[in-house]
């Protein structure tokens, strides 16, 4: 049904469902009688602080048996429980309230923009919709009002945030009973209320449980605040524009037009974005001068959310970002003296085909003192790198760094890696009882140049089967290869991972003899890794072991 709200000299046209015309007249009524609903809120919160108050004074002034006390402080540690049921960083009963909150306001939210378009046919499931959002919201506030603090719940009561509770609820309840047919509803102002719920839910739940990256969040929050501020303006657009002037702003000419909730949705949107085409504007004074005061609060507002957006990305480009699982795989933690070649080296190792299978969703966050623009540049440019590795500027010696940025708790391994030209071994011995300070549990492997250090780290709690002593591994190498020429390059071979090119030997022989390079390249793509022995080779010798394993395969 369309109806022309008339008042005044204004004459506008806007499609509202909703029986009689909105007026003044019948707006500031209805208003009126809702927001007794919040001073009669206040009076209760305001009656029960002062009955508590006199409550507890009869109680420790009168009282002197000791089990009644006991009775009565049992009741107040009650209280205190379902107080710390309703802390969201706490609580997983508060978490779950906090997103029944956010879907039932977005419901009653969508109820109120159905309602300015559909016809009586849909009033039973609207109605339907919105009496149990109110009632699940009452439930709420009666849950907030027996936890608020004893004595401030008056306080409680005449904030901001409940102040617009109760009068959602009053005009929804209004709306179902139809007690002012054909009036405006400001159920709308519910959308300050869910805004408001998911900026906590993002602070206590979001945040510490590191389910999305920083910038991932803050797009979420900036996407949910702009669609949240244009839906304020637009409703308050719409209503004032649907109201038509006032007669004490008679005499001011305006034009015809026809107003929905989309077309006030998409005149705010083009509005606050400073795009401004154009093609209509508010026909009404109060309209106009709201139009006025979004304009400058949208370019605040967008001020702000893009400085943020622009610190969080450069923070990113420079290393001092953070990592978040957001895929809850598992990960590792990269540390040590790290040269490019060092890094690159040990990522094309731990990434090699041959291991891919099972690290193919495993992370590996760099964390390094000697952050290099060139080497992140690199990273990039690897499609198998890009995605894996998070590259990041910082210290393991700082528990901010390791613990929060990194997520080290959470790590499963980490990695302390020193070059071959290193000759102190100190800062990775620091480095090892950092981080077994900050996480004691957490399994690391470590590369000493010096193999006299061991025992520093098995004090430590690292075990020697997971350090890797360069020395001592040289010195074995050197030695046996003078018994056994060719031992060094057949081990050395064996412990990297090698894919080789079909034409690898011709280059690297330039012509030569090609008779020994089959073997050599064969041998080149092998591996040594670690398995379970069989029960059958249990007792045997190593010959023995290594001719049934040749017969077997």
């Amino acid at each position: 049904r369309s109806a022309a709200a008339m008042s005044g000299c204004g004459n506008v046209t806007a499609t509202w469902d909703g029986g009689p015309p909105p007026t003044w007249e019948g707006f500031a009524y209805q208003f009126f009688w809702c927001f007794m609903s919040v001073v009669g809120v206040w009076a209760v919160a305001l009656l029960v602080d002062l009955v508590d108050g006199v409550l507890w004074y009869y109680t420790l002034r009168t009282i002197q048996d000791e089990k009644e006390l006991e009775s009565r402080f049992e009741r107040a540690r009650v209280v205190a429980m379902l107080i710390r049921h309703m802390d969201a960083s706490r609580s997983n009963v508060a978490r779950v309230l906090d997103v029944v909150d956010i879907g039932a306001g977005l419901a009653m939210l969508a109820v109120y923009v159905v309602r300015t378009y559909r016809g009586s046919s849909w009033d039973s499931v609207l109605d339907y919709v919105e009496g149990v959002c109110a009632v699940f919201f009452v439930l709420d506030l009666v849950l907030h009002f027996i936890t608020a603090e004893s004595g401030q719940r008056a306080k409680w009561a005449r904030s901001l945030p409940q102040v617009l509770n109760v009068l959602t609820i009053a005009y929804s309840v209004s709306a179902v009973a139809d007690f002012y047919p054909g009036q405006l509803s400001l159920t709308y102002l519910r959308v300050i209320l869910v805004h408001e719920r998911y900026q906590r839910f993002d602070a206590q739940v979001l945040a510490p449980s590191n389910l999305l990256s920083e910038v991932t969040r803050h797009l979420a929050v900036m996407f949910f605040s702009t669609l949240s501020l244009v839906m304020l303006f637009a409703s308050t657009v719409l209503t004032l524009e649907l109201l038509g002037n006032m007669q004490s702003v008679a005499g001011v000419e305006t034009d015809d037009g026809q107003w929905t909730f989309y077309r006030a949705f998409y005149f705010v949107f083009v509005s606050i974005s400073t795009v401004g085409y154009g093609d209509f504007s508010a026909e009404t004074v109060f309209g106009r001068f709201c139009v006025v005061v979004f304009i400058v609060g949208g370019i605040i507002f967008f001020s702000i959310q893009t400085g943020r957006l622009v610190e969080l990305l450069r923070e990113e480009g420079a290393g001092t970002g953070r990592f978040v699982n957001t895929s809850g795989s598992l990960f590792v933690v990269v540390t040590g003296d790290l040269t490019d070649d060092l890094l690159f080296a040990f990522l094309q190792e731990f990434y090699h085909p041959d291991h891919l299978g099972a690290r193919l969703n495993m992370q590996a966050v760099v964390l390094t003192s000697d952050y290099s623009l060139e080497t992140r540049r690199k990273l990039r440019n690897q499609p198998l790198l890009r995605k894996r590795v998070v590259y990041l500027r910082g210290s393991v010696f700082s528990k901010d760094d390791f613990i929060r940025r990194c997520s080290g708790a959470h790590a499963d391994a980490v990695f302390i890696l020193t070059h071959k030209f290193s000759q102190d071994d100190g800062p990775n011995l620091l480095r090892v009882l950092a981080v077994k300070r900050f996480v004691p549990g957490l399994p690391v492997y470590a590369t000493l140049n010096q193999a006299s250090n061991l025992p520093l780290l098995k004090a430590a709690g690292v075990p020697a089967e997971s350090v890797c002593r360069v020395d001592e591994l040289k010195m074995g190498l050197l030695a046996q290869n003078t018994i056994t020429p060719g031992t060094s390059t057949l081990i050395a071979n064996l412990l990297g991972s090698n894919n080789i090119p079909d034409d690898y030997a011709e280059a690297f022989l330039n012509g030569g003899d090609v008779r020994w390079h089959d073997e050599y390249v064969l041998g080149l793509g092998q591996e040594i890794y670690e398995i379970d022995v069989p029960g059958s080779l249990v007792g045997r010798t190593f010959a023995e072991a290594v001719i049934a394993g040749y017969d077997t395969s």
